[in-house]
């Protein structure tokens, strides 16, 4: 066995490292972006094959990982396709986010595309204090507080294999109001 044979060989989203050295087979494994390699040793006596088998090992995982990959990928595009834009003009949705206070953005939906809305901006009314910096509130429609917004509804087949979409916003994703909730919300003075 020679000292410091080294091959190098690409395998989807894996490279792999085979290094002979004097007392065994150094297997290196990088998956794709990672810093640091998986390493396996084979020691002389068992080299060889044992080490062939982790790279047919190896190349399989990278096999599955490719056609899991290549499936979701196809179950999405279908979703796309076989997706029918759920909202309505005049809807009211909203966007609930903050850290130790709860915000509530409210909009209003003024027109719809195959797989897009336009929301703007609304204000909203505090109808109920719940304790000095917090309370329920109801959206106020048709009372506009910005420009219109076009977002790009967000569509894929969930493991369900259920058609799933939601609207992306700047935390997280937009709800639909139903007619006569309250939400929550607080805020510091």
């Amino acid at each position: 066995m020679e000292e410091n044979n080294r091959q190098e060989e690409t395998y989807k989203d894996i490279r792999i490292i085979y290094h002979v050295k004097e007392n065994g087979i150094a297997v290196y494994v990088y998956r794709k972006n990672a810093r640091r390699p998986s390493v396996s040793f084979f020691k002389t006596g068992e080299v060889e094959s044992a080490a062939r088998k982790y790279i047919d090992y190896v190349k399989g995982q990278a096999d599955a990982r490719y056609q899991r990959k290549t499936d979701r990928i196809e179950r999405n595009r279908k979703a796309r396709e076989q997706f029918v834009n759920p909202y309505t003009v005049d809807q009211i949705v909203y966007d609930s986010w903050g850290y130790d206070q709860t915000n509530i953005d409210w909009y209003q939906i003024v027109k719809i595309g195959p797989r897009s809305v336009t929301l703007r901006p609304i204000a909203g009314q505090i109808v109920e204090a719940t304790g000095s910096m917090s309370g329920q509130t109801i959206p106020d429609p048709d009372h506009f507080t910005g420009d219109p917004i076009t977002k790009t509804i967000q569509v894929y087949m969930g493991s369900d294999d259920n058609i799933h979409h939601y609207i992306p916003s700047k935390h997280g994703s937009i709800g639909v109001w139903k007619e006569g909730e309250k939400m929550y919300c607080s805020w510091y003075a």
